[in-house]
């Protein structure tokens, strides 16, 4: 999955706004509820998913060591 930022959710102070960098000049914001709500979904499944990469990949490698090391000590 190409994950690139060009947008940014922000919540402070129980305010919302959303960010779309178009490019380096310029951006495009909104305060608009509903645009904000789906724009935190959608950075909250990229955030989901590549965490659930991650971890499950250095799971895996933990465990195919561990069990070399384990074969080893039985030699």
């Amino acid at each position: 999955t190409n994950i690139s930022s060009n947008s940014t959710y922000v919540n402070s102070n129980n305010k919302e706004s959303v960010y779309f960098y178009i490019n380096s000049d310029s951006s495009i914001y909104s305060y608009d509820h509903k645009l904000c709500k789906i724009q935190k979904e959608w950075l909250e499944s990229l955030k989901r998913y590549s965490i659930l990469i991650t971890e499950s990949n250095q799971k895996m490698q933990v465990d195919f060591i561990n069990r070399q090391y384990k074969y080893l000590e039985e030699l």
